[in-house]
């Protein structure tokens, strides 16, 4: 009788193994489904996170005059760089420089980068669909704005402070927004023109700006921001070799607190 018993108990001992290795796997499936991060939720529109973008770039075009083959080409290549170097959820937008009497600035265009394809977690992505959000959503259509504006008819005005100032305000300054890293890339010839201020009736001179009236109102906050200065070089005389535009511009960005960081001076003469 002994050894029937011990028969039947080796018999119940793959069982009980297998029943053993079934509860494990469902313990370890359960806590992969506990620790797998929650679905990315984003904007269908502009690709942002729901809890808002990691960083934000705002580009200002001055499309006020004419552009060259070769600077737009030089410009195209320098998007194009800022585009590969985002990360992921990183805000992108355009502005043009516009009178600004009737309303504010806004984005013509405004899109976070949907990440990095190669890297996505097959858990709750899919490397096709983030490849093709980068390429449709991300980079095409704000490689069409650029081109548009390149190709944009002139204007008999320019007035690059007043723009500054107004994506400062628009797009800075909101509480959801102070604390992200900020910046801002300016493509400018930097020869502002508007009835308060032209330095083509007058020459750059940053001090005597600091005394006018003007000077009160057009002060943009741009604290913790950081600045590049794309230049766009002309043949006209005015802008000279764009020295005391230059000098001009980095004191009153810097007067209300912004950080020059990068001056570019882009490939090309323009008329």
């Amino acid at each position: 009788m002994a050894r029937r018993r011990n028969r039947k108990r080796e018999d119940k001992i793959p069982q009980l193994a297998g029943i053993g290795m079934i509860v494990v796997v469902f313990i370890i499936m359960g806590a992969l489904l506990w620790l797998r991060p929650d679905p990315i939720v984003r904007d269908p529109d502009t690709l942002c996170r729901s809890d808002g973008p990691s960083l934000i770039t705002a580009i200002l075009l001055d499309s006020t005059d004419s552009f060259g083959a070769t600077t737009k080409q030089d410009l195209s290549n320098q998007m194009w760089d800022c585009l590969n170097e985002s990360e992921e959820n990183h805000e992108i937008s355009i502005f043009a420089v516009d009178a600004i009497r009737e309303k504010t600035l806004e984005p013509i265009i405004r899109v976070c980068n949907p990440g990095d394809p190669d890297e996505a977690d097959p858990l709750i992505q899919s490397e096709a669909i983030i490849r093709r959000k980068w390429n449709q959503k991300f980079r095409q259509p704000l490689e069409e704005k650029l081109d548009s504006l390149l190709t944009a008819e002139e204007a008999p005005s320019s007035p690059i402070m007043e723009s500054i100032q107004s994506v400062s305000i628009t797009h800075f300054q909101s509480a959801s927004r102070d604390t992200i890293p900020r910046r801002l890339i300016i493509i400018s010839d930097l020869l502002q023109n508007s009835d308060e201020i032209s330095f083509y009736t007058e020459t750059p001179d940053f001090n005597r700006f600091q005394r006018t009236p003007t000077s009160r109102w057009l002060n943009p906050d741009l604290r913790n921001v950081d600045i590049e200065i794309w230049l766009i070089q002309r043949r006209q005389p005015k802008q000279g070799d764009g020295g005391s535009l230059l000098k001009f511009f980095k004191s009153w960005l810097e007067e209300h607190g912004g950080r020059v960081v990068r001056v570019l001076r882009t490939s090309g003469i323009n008329d």
